[in-house]
């Protein structure tokens, strides 16, 4: 029953920080391109809805998040509460970072920045993505701490080491990453979608056409996407133990 929850409540907050992992990287990409033109371009449709959903979808994701991290203690307790005690100092941070990068996102929106400051939106935007991919990869470095057993624990917290370094960390940091951006293009597509819906309704007056054209490049960079995330899971679950692979393959895994 617990771990039903967990992948239920985990997937809805998976979307949601897809959105935003993904969403601030597809922003601080665009932004850092139009430094380097002569002339300041209009944001892309997706980049000014990204920028102004943004917020919001962090907001969401947060809080999403509680539901998972209560029926993840548990499912692991002692392993989860071990990897916390071993990494609590940068384990700690994740709360203060998130804050962070809630409040920059609100800053990005400010007409105040755009209109004083707008060189500042690249590296703004540099660092929003940085704070996530920090907690991210906290995230995943605890977990694949919990899964160590006594002795390394042991031998962790003797040698007082702060970082946990393994090959499995950057493939599932991979396979999160780049599964992230097709999540992302479905969302903006449908919003895209109902955007145009909603134009239709107030413009069937005046039989003016003003939709939306769904940008061609979603469906490319959602492809993409779904390859390489294929690919890193591959090399990801072949860096795994053969105990877990064959849970991954049992018959307890195939209904998620």
């Amino acid at each position: 029953m617990y771990l039903t929850l967990y992948v239920g409540t985990l997937t809805l907050h998976m979307l949601l920080m897809h959105y935003v992992l993904a969403g601030s990287a597809w922003v601080a990409w665009d932004s850092i391109a139009s430094a380097f033109k002569s002339k300041p371009a209009t944001p892309s449709v997706t980049t000014a809805l990204l920028q102004d959903w943004l917020p919001f979808a962090l907001g969401g994701a947060i809080t999403a998040g509680v539901a998972p991290l209560l029926f993840v203690q548990i499912l692991y307790q002692r392993e989860f509460y071990t990897a916390n005690l071993l990494l609590f100092h940068r384990w700690m941070s994740i709360l203060p970072i998130l804050i962070v990068a809630f409040y920059l996102l609100y800053l990005q929106k400010s007409p105040w920045l755009n209109q004083r400051l707008p060189s500042l939106k690249p590296w703004l935007w540099m660092m929003i993505l940085f704070c996530f991919l920090f907690v991210g990869y906290s995230w995943t470095e605890n977990h694949l701490l919990s899964l160590q057993n006594q002795d390394l624990w042991t031998r962790f917290f003797a040698d007082r080491e702060i970082f946990f370094a393994r090959m499995e960390i950057p493939l599932r940091l991979s396979v999160w990453f780049s599964g992230a951006f097709s999540t992302m293009c479905l969302i903006l597509s449908w919003q895209i979608n109902v955007q145009n819906s909603v134009k239709s309704i107030e413009n069937s007056a005046t039989n003016k056409d003003l939709k939306i054209s769904q940008p061609s490049n979603l469906a490319e960079v959602g492809l993409i996407s779904i390859l390489m995330t294929i690919t890193f899971s591959v090399g990801y679950y072949i860096t795994l133990a053969e105990d877990t692979r064959r849970v991954l393959v049992g018959g307890l895994a195939f209904p998620y």
